[in-house]
């Protein structure tokens, strides 16, 4: 019977500098009113619990949104938070809240960076992706930026082509490669084994191109062990 409900308890509180953006290190300011009724489960300060419980969901919320993103944020949160809900614990039921979120000119400026870098990065990474997999686009993409030597006789395409390979090969060969002899190094404390590696690491190199063996004065494998 609805004589028997509780009356609707009021709270005003703030949330400064707590709720997290999706920019980086940068947190919305909030004031927050809510309201809830009372149940018959005991907690000591009910109140406080509720306060935690409402900040919580804030944060689960702000998070997916940016900085300068502020309006479309509080909308998703008093959108949720204006639905009546109780508590699983039962402390509480009936909980509804209206938010205004605020965020210093700081804030604003910092996620229009990072979302300014974030599509240089996927520019970049698109890039990446098909300037490797067709040479040309890198000529094209050069003239696109420089016309002025599109008619240069100066300009020699092979070059392009075989930059492109070059970069290639070394994110798929090469760098790989001396990220794993960088950590054998590290992790391989006998001395023995480290020669051992060391061996086929100058095994394969004059066996492969000896003049360059010469040029930098590498040790043959019989030097290691002298």
């Amino acid at each position: 019977m609805s004589w028997f409900r509780q009356r609707l308890v009021e709270l005003s509180f703030p949330a400064a500098d707590f709720l997290p953006s999706a920019t980086s290190g940068v947190y919305f300011k909030a004031q927050i009113n809510a309201h809830y009724r009372r149940t018959r489960v005991f907690h000591e300060d009910r109140d406080s619990f509720v306060r935690h419980e409402v900040r919580c969901f804030m944060s689960a919320i702000t998070e997916r949104w940016a900085a300068d993103e502020l309006y479309t944020a509080q909308d998703a949160v008093n959108a949720a938070l204006g639905r009546p809900s109780k508590c699983s614990e039962g402390f509480y039921t009936d909980l509804t809240a209206h938010v205004q979120l605020s965020i210093t000119q700081d804030g604003v400026k910092a996620a229009r960076i990072e979302r300014a870098d974030r599509a240089r990065i996927e520019r970049l990474e698109f890039l990446k992706r098909t300037l490797y997999t067709d040479p040309s686009l890198m000529a094209i993409e050069y003239f696109e930026h420089h016309p002025e030597c599109v008619t240069s006789e100066e300009i020699d395409i092979t070059s392009f082509r075989n930059l492109a390979n070059n970069l290639r090969s070394f994110d798929e060969w090469w760098s790989p490669l001396m990220t794993a002899w960088t950590e054998l190094s590290a992790n391989t404390a006998p001395r023995e084994a480290v020669e051992q590696s060391m061996r086929v690491l100058l095994d394969a190199i004059q066996r492969l191109d000896a003049k360059l063996a010469m040029k930098y004065k590498l040790p043959t494998t019989n030097d290691l062990g002298r």
